[in-house]
């Protein structure tokens, strides 16, 4: 896999193939087997390939991974992201630990966190909205007790 710099402005569409790439901006972005740092496109289709950050209207991602894609319709299908954030985001055989979204249609997949308006289909969440809440303040209170205690401790030195 060879490895370039930057890919970028062109008036046209993009493809990537078997290549390393630290930046790909332009209107039309495919990456197949290959690895880019930050893609910004209008459309974005990675195959097996990964990338630290995806930020596009329609992002497709088959058999890949990346830490973060961003955009107004995000699908994954048997690939893994870290961060999802669509207004129409679908999960299909793949797992997520952050799935944001306004309208979510999930099959077969994993999140640790889920926050949507609408959810279609089965999901295996660890987190949903209540939950979530819940435990980030049992997580200040256990913190906040703890500062507490130490202040408490370095008074009566």
């Amino acid at each position: 896999m060879s490895k370039k710099e930057t890919i970028g402005d062109e008036p046209e569409a993009v493809t990537v193939e078997g290549e390393q790439v630290e930046r790909v901006q332009a209107p039309t972005v495919h990456l197949v087997q290959s690895a880019a740092g930050t893609i910004t496109a209008r459309q974005v289709t990675l195959e097996q390939s990964g990338a630290q950050s995806i930020e596009a209207q329609e992002a497709s991602l088959t058999q890949s991974a990346a830490v973060s894609v961003r955009g107004e319709e995000v699908q994954v299908s048997r690939g893994a992201v870290a961060v999802a954030a669509g207004e129409a985001l679908g999960l299909s055989h793949s797992m997520a630990v952050a799935a944001l979204g306004d309208q979510v249609n999930i099959e077969n997949s994993r999140t640790l966190l889920l926050v949507a308006d609408s959810v279609q289909g089965q999901v295996q969440t660890m987190f949903d909205r209540q939950t979530a809440v819940a435990f980030g303040a049992a997580v200040g209170l256990i913190f906040g007790l703890f500062s507490l205690l130490k202040g408490l401790l370095t008074r009566r030195r």
